[in-house]
């Protein structure tokens, strides 16, 4: 999470994105459907 980073990084979440683009793809399916 984004504490590791200081109080500035509190409420945050840190992603990388240094992925092929389907396992991009694949994710943001995923989050999406965790967040509806």
């Amino acid at each position: 999470m984004g504490i590791a980073f200081g109080k500035e990084g509190s409420g945050f979440v840190r992603l990388n994105l240094g992925c092929p683009v389907g396992t991009l793809d694949q994710a943001l399916v995923r989050i999406k459907q965790a967040l509806s």
